[in-house]
């Protein structure tokens, strides 16, 4: 008659800790992981596709999303980018857009963003004419203006200090 043995107590220690350890160094170094990056722009955008171009546009503010900066972003024409098109800047098996530190990978017609920048331009030009029309001799409420009248003057006089 053979009698059946039970193991009268179960192996604690399913496997040595240095293997798991092992393994899992391994596996964070093959997803690309580079400890020699320090330094390196982490918000560099990669090459977009002819016709669009790439920006990072915030996506939250102290761990809070900012809905009303993401509605104003839609409505210029932005989009996510989404991480199957560039995995390699997020961690393996990521679904959905690229975020990094409250920020994401937005993208855009080409066409539409050199429209806007071509209005910001010209609207920076604008103010600049404004302003050196402001500081200059004959511009508006210039030095040589009649209804401007000089108040600085160059003499020196002793400051008079009243008694408490």
């Amino acid at each position: 008659m053979v009698v059946a043995t039970k193991e009268l107590r179960p192996n604690l220690r399913e496997e040595d800790p240095r293997e798991t350890a092992r393994r899992r160094s391994a596996e964070i170094l093959g997803n690309g992981l580079n400890f020699e990056e320090d330094g390196v722009d982490e918000f560099a955008c990669p090459m977009a596709p002819d016709g669009w171009t790439y920006e990072w546009k915030r996506f939250s503010n102290v761990n809070m999303e900012d809905r009303t900066h993401q509605n104003h972003v839609k409505r210029t024409g932005w989009q996510a980018v989404p991480v199957s098109r560039h995995p390699e800047m997020m961690e393996s098996g990521a679904t959905g857009a690229i975020i990094r530190r409250g920020m994401m990978l937005m993208e855009r017609p080409e066409e539409i963003t050199n429209m806007v920048k071509d209005r910001e331009y010209r609207k920076a030009r604008a103010e600049t004419r404004k302003e050196n029309a402001l500081v200059s001799d004959e511009g508006f409420l210039g030095r040589k203006d009649a209804q401007v009248r000089q108040t600085r003057t160059r003499s020196y006089e002793p400051l008079i200090i009243p008694d408490k």
